[in-house]
């Protein structure tokens, strides 16, 4: 994971956030995120409700909490809130600059427009989708006010995000591994790599209008020229509504602007980086603009199309949300931190750190199935995965080349074979790692857990 600052697995702001929290309140580091995510849920329909307020401009309490209240428990909002972790500080970092743009927008206070810019330049500390932010910063006074002294604005996001982004470079190096320039290919040119890519994000995007719509249940039940023909029929759609609507002083048009621009940039840089990661978690921030252009579009006007649209959105999504959590309870596993002081009561673990102590090992020294939930048990010191013949690579989970994985299992067991490195494999007869190749290891078995090691 790396030292603080510098990390090539995650963006150093939300790790921030949990170790200030954890050391303020004395807690671990499992009960820190969960508070995170409680707390995250709630402030989010707070500044929800101030953004519908600023929207709405009417005292209709009881409209302005439901719209709020939509928004925060829509299933989409509620796994980013509760299971993405940096995604929902950046979550919440999206509605504060919304919130301040309105207020910029509608009160031409700079200060509103100094914050914004401020703010998007701090969420680039959190997820490097924040730099979405600096081109539509810095256009957006062009576009409101046209070519004039106002628009010189458009300097005040370049010069904040600029500093920050240099910042974050020279300080943090490498920022998320897969994604870096040293490891990455650029395959844009080469036909069969760019198309796959192309159509594989076309079709995921088209899937994430539906689970942002609908449900992701649906996904099985059609092929992938139907989701890339979803896609396709809303950008129309969009684009078309766009130009016939298209209003200089239109605050709406500003808010459907960047959900087309964050969209379609993002797919950009994914060709250009060969990379296919389309989905709810990477694509939220154009949905919370394009949903409060659609409440400010149905507040100005008053359609019954469009108020129809929000209370059957609402419906699906509340019942969506029900399953949801029904489903979630059940993998709670999976999808949080639920089991992981459970996990840190097996029995094996009081074996594995015996045998660390007595050989002076460190956990990079070990090599396990279940990289997950050893990380926590050691303080989030790092350990070693064992080989596995699928490697998240630009976005998705990947098949290796038999090369490769021959490579890493060869060096894991020569460290073994040196005395180097344990390998412990939890629920071991589960497991589909062979390790047929190291069975002259001494082995202990304690409960469902195997330890292999040379000592």
């Amino acid at each position: 994971m790396g030292k603080f600052p510098y990390s090539p697995f995650y963006s150093p702001g939300y790790p921030t956030l949990v170790s200030s929290i954890k050391t303020i309140f004395y807690l671990g580091f499992e009960d820190a995120a969960s508070l995170i995510s409680i707390s995250f849920f709630f402030i989010s329909i707070i500044i929800s409700y101030f953004i519908i307020i600023e929207i709405r401009e009417r005292k209709e309490w009881v409209e302005n909490i439901f719209y709020s209240l939509f928004i925060g428990i829509c299933w989409w909002s509620v796994t980013i809130v509760f299971s993405s972790h940096a995604d929902s500080l950046f979550y919440v970092f999206c509605l504060f600059i919304i919130l301040f743009l309105i207020k910029w927008l509608k009160s031409n206070n700079l200060f509103y427009f100094i914050i914004a810019s401020l703010l998007s330049a701090a969420s680039i500390w959190i997820k490097y989708n924040g730099l979405i932010f600096l081109p539509f910063l810095a256009i957006v006074p062009i576009y409101y006010f046209g070519i004039c002294r106002k628009a010189l604005l458009g300097l005040i996001p370049l010069l904040s995000n600029g500093i920050s982004f240099i910042l974050f470079k020279n300080i943090n190096g490498q920022v998320i591994y897969h994604l870096e320039t040293n490891s990455r290919v650029f395959e844009f040119w080469k036909k069969d790599i760019s198309l796959i890519t192309l159509l594989s994000n076309l079709s995921d995007s088209g899937k994430t209008f539906i689970d942002f719509t609908l449900t992701s249940y649906a996904w099985s039940f059609f092929s992938q020229l139907f989701y890339i023909f979803i896609f396709l029929l809303t950008s129309v759609i969009f684009f078309f509504y766009l130009i016939r609507k298209f209003s200089k002083e239109s605050i709406e048009s500003i808010f459907l602007l960047f959900s087309i621009v964050y969209f379609y940039g993002y797919l950009f840089m994914s060709q250009l980086t060969n990379h296919t990661e389309v989905n709810r978690r990477t694509m939220f921030p154009a949905l919370l603009f394009f949903i409060f252009y659609l409440i400010i579009v149905l507040n100005r006007n008053k359609s019954i199309v469009f108020s129809g649209l929000i209370v059957i959105y609402a419906f699906l999504n509340l019942m969506r949300s029900g399953f949801g959590f029904i489903d979630w309870y059940k993998r709670a596993p999976m999808d949080s931190f639920v089991l992981v002081n459970e996990f840190k009561e097996r029995r094996s673990l009081v074996n594995l750190n015996e045998l660390l102590l007595k050989n002076n090992l460190l956990p990079e020294n070990i090599y396990t199935n279940n990289v997950r939930y050893l990380v926590p048990y050691f303080d989030y010191e790092w350990v070693n995965s064992i080989p596995v013949k699928e490697k998240f690579m630009r976005g998705r989970y990947r098949e290796v080349s038999n090369e490769f994985y021959d490579s890493i299992n060869a060096s894991m067991i020569k460290k073994i074979e040196e005395r180097d490195a344990v390998l412990i494999i939890f629920d071991f007869q589960k497991s589909t790692y062979q390790f047929s190749e190291i069975l002259n290891a001494n082995k202990l078995i304690i409960g469902d857990d195997l330890i292999l090691s040379k000592f």
